[in-house]
């Protein structure tokens, strides 16, 4: 068998080849430099949106705006860095704003990302042992729990509940 005919069939039966090495390196590059942009402008927008949760930040504060509230007050107890309560802030942005003038509502990050709990009496009392766990109080007492729930008709359900019993109009409270 003559050399020269077999060569040809290698080079056919090999196929393309792959790029170098430097063009997957600029590859990746721009891929990483895209994704960076992204990040960096989802954070932007959403530092920049209006926030209408407020952000508790110690049991005395706990006490006066969730407890102590005339309001029905709805409470997202957090974990720091936690993607599924991340994930639920849009949710809680947008029934705030239904229920503007009816609902109060706030944030309390309860363990830190390095989990440091910020308010053990808070976790005990109220037992949170999952993240997020949402929590609705009329007149300081409990009345709805959710844990790990991300359906907005679930919490519109009891919303409109307390919010019909309260019987505030917004229009004539703006």
């Amino acid at each position: 068998m003559n050399l020269e005919t077999v060569r040809p069939a290698q080079r056919v039966l090999s196929g393309p080849t792959l790029p170098t090495s430097r063009g997957w390196l600029l590859s990746w590059r721009i891929i990483g430099c895209c994704m960076t942009l992204v990040v960096f402008l989802t954070l932007l927008a959403g530092c920049c949106a209006p926030q209408r949760l407020r952000n508790i930040r110690d049991i005395d504060d706990f006490m006066q705006h969730v407890v102590m509230s005339e309001k029905p007050v709805l409470v997202e107890l957090y974990k720091g860095g936690c993607p599924t309560c991340v994930a639920l802030n849009p949710l809680l942005e947008t029934l705030a704003q239904e229920y503007d003038c009816q609902i109060e509502f706030a944030r309390f990050e309860l363990v830190t990302p390095v989990f440091v709990v910020t308010s053990p009496e808070i976790m005990e009392l109220y037992h949170v042992y999952f993240f997020p766990t949402i929590i609705l109080f009329t007149n300081g007492q409990e009345q709805k729990r959710w844990v790990l729930e991300y359906d907005i008709n679930s919490y519109r359900q009891r919303l409109n509940e307390i919010a019909d019993a309260n019987g505030q109009d917004c229009q004539n409270i703006r």
